[in-house]
């Protein structure tokens, strides 16, 4: 199972989001996790087990936004 999370873009909101997060993973502890959020919210969940990072690129996000429909 794959799970796509879209991140809180500041740090403070991705911080208060983290118990959250790790609830999920509680949950289902054999899924994939997909994080999808700015630069500095990713970088908080790095060390996420079984998860992917993918940044936001706010230039560009119609182009992304298709890209990673495909890959999902």
């Amino acid at each position: 199972m794959k799970i796509f999370i879209h991140l809180p873009t500041w740090l403070g909101d991705a911080v208060m989001a983290s118990p959250a997060l790790y609830a999920i993973k509680e949950h289902f502890k054999n899924a994939q996790f997909i994080l999808y959020g700015s630069l500095v919210s990713t970088a908080l969940f790095k060390e996420f087990p079984n998860s992917k990072i993918i940044i936001e690129n706010k230039q560009s996000r119609y182009k992304q936004a298709l890209s990673l429909r495909k890959e999902l």
